[in-house]
């Protein structure tokens, strides 16, 4: 039977035993949960004992895929309570109207403040709420640039050697005579090269940036599948060619977590597997349904393993792998493996390793596997999108203080059909925009020197608010982004792009300026 609020009975949390202190009684209450860092719930009893999730400012907690933390308990509904951070710095919970309540330190509340130290119950989940040391978020973000020094002599070469296929196809194309037509199989041949040196090096250099921007964790459905392949993608780019990859991974297998800390585990057991084969060998990487696995009381899980034929480890090495700082390396920190085990236990995993002397390592780790129900929207990229038929042609002003990038958008927007007009920073994009004629679109870099795109952007909202403005950068967040959307950017084109992404963005906003 449902309990209503008015009812006694209601006011007490149902019988649970705390893994943690074994106790049914009040927990004290800690410090005031005001922070301006990261803050915590770990479960301490109910499935997946141990089990972590960091925030910042706001978590939805249920059982449906589309909460911030998801909980494996058909005691609690979809959306059952939120957590947020209020203005002041400190945090209140909410119950969303859940069927069984939601019982904070043993009572029954709609809505209540929070301490550290306070227990959050829903369902047969209890919750403790906590906070992050500092240090910590430290020690992380310290993990984070290691492993990208780690890759650093991996990328010069690889960079290198595109660079090299760029100057050479380059001064082959230059030095050859005026009479040479563009048809000509070996000018074809060049460009050819040319571009696909160029797709490579921005292919790399995005998954490098992906994989080093500093984000607030966030939970989602994320693709392990599609994160093994990109993972792959810049192993296979900077280790050396004394390291032969093999890959077995098996489509859509989904987890539900922190696409970051998650990219972090599989870059760093794929580092881990690199360095404990100093003269060669060979790393494998698989990805399968792992089914179910009772002893981690995970009913279905995702397996990922990830396997070297290097030198292997004794047991006692094996028996403190995991612990901060142990390294057997003579320039390691220790920290690396040590990330990999906090990342498996916050995402409620299992991790397993075997090894022995001369006969390499396996590590396996098991993840919860989430539904395969992921918005088509999720899926769909730019490359989906459909041009009209009758493409709008319009006026469109390109504004970068970089005259190599600025020239080379404008040959390709006036190849066309649009009038192009130049600038060469914000003062003489705004100077552009007041005279007549106006441009229909302006194509605005984010990072100028003086005045940067976002002042100018809103200079032009607030003098011309009719003309439409693209971003374009290299380096804008998902935040950033939303607070332009929200004061009237069209949209932004992020760099690197190819003609066709060019095409693609100013075309959509011309069009829904005329229609």
């Amino acid at each position: 039977m449902k309990q209503r609020q008015g009812d006694p009975e209601a006011k007490k949390a149902p019988a649970l035993t705390d893994e943690t202190t074994g106790s049914l009684q009040p927990w004290p209450v800690g410090q005031p949960a005001v922070t301006s860092g990261a803050v915590r719930l770990v479960v301490v009893a109910g499935e997946h004992a141990g089990r972590r999730h960091t925030f910042r400012d706001e978590v939805v907690l249920g059982r449906g895929q589309d909460a911030g933390f998801v909980l494996d308990d058909p005691q609690t509904s979809r959306k059952h309570a939120r957590i947020r951070r209020l203005p002041d710095g400190t945090y209140e919970l909410e119950d969303l109207g859940s069927r069984n309540g939601t019982f904070v330190n043993g009572e029954r509340r709609d809505r209540a403040p929070l301490r550290f130290g306070d227990r959050i119950q829903v369902g047969t989940t209890l919750l403790l709420f906590t906070y992050v040391d500092p240090a910590e978020e430290r020690l992380a973000e310290r993990q984070k640039l290691e492993a990208l020094g780690r890759l650093c002599a991996g990328i010069a070469h690889d960079f290198n050697n595109l660079l090299s296929v760029v100057l050479a196809s380059a001064a082959y194309v230059r030095g050859l005579a005026g009479s040479t037509p563009l048809s000509d199989a070996e000018v074809r041949a060049s460009l050819d090269d040319l571009q696909s040196a160029a797709t490579r090096a921005a292919e790399l250099t995005r998954r490098l940036v992906h994989f080093a921007r500093r984000a607030a964790p966030s939970q989602s459905v994320v693709d392990l599948s599609e994160l093994c392949h990109e993972s792959l993608a810049i192993a296979r780019r900077t280790f050396g060619r004394a390291i032969r990859i093999e890959a077995n991974v098996l489509p859509r297998m989904y987890v539900q977590g922190d696409r970051a800390q998650l990219h972090q585990l599989v870059l760093n057991l794929l580092l881990n597997a690199r360095d404990a084969m100093p003269e060669g060998g060979t790393l494998v990487l698989e990805l399968s349904d792992g089914g179910a696995r009772p002893e981690a009381r995970l009913p279905s899980a995702v397996r990922l393993t990830v396997r070297d034929t290097g030198r292997g480890m004794d047991e006692q090495t094996r028996a403190r792998l995991f612990e901060p700082f142990f390294t057997t390396k003579e320039a390691g920190t220790g920290i690396g493996l040590a990330t990999v085990h906090e990342v498996v236990v916050a995402h409620g995993g299992d991790i397993e390793v075997t090894s022995a002397p001369g006969a390499g390592t396996t590590f396996d780790v098991w993840l919860p596997k989430a539904s395969e129900d992921v918005d088509d929207a999720r899926r769909k990229t730019a490359s989906d999108e459909v041009l009209p038929p009758e493409p709008s042609r319009g006026i469109v002003l390109v504004v970068d203080d970089d005259a190599v990038v600025r020239r080379s958008i404008a040959r390709l927007l006036r190849a066309d059909g649009h009038e192009v007009l130049e600038a060469d920073g914000g003062a003489s994009a705004l100077a552009r925009c007041v005279v007549s004629p106006e441009p229909d679109l302006v194509l605005l870099d984010i990072d100028m020197p003086e005045m940067d795109g976002v002042q100018c952007f809103r200079e032009i909202r607030r003098l011309r608010p009719s003309i439409r403005v693209l971003f374009v950068s290299g380096h804008v967040g998902t935040t950033r982004e939303q607070e332009l959307r929200a004061e009237g950017a069209a949209g932004f084109l992020h760099k690197p792009f190819d003609a066709a992404g060019l095409r693609v963005a100013v075309q959509q906003v011309l069009n829904r300026q005329t229609a």
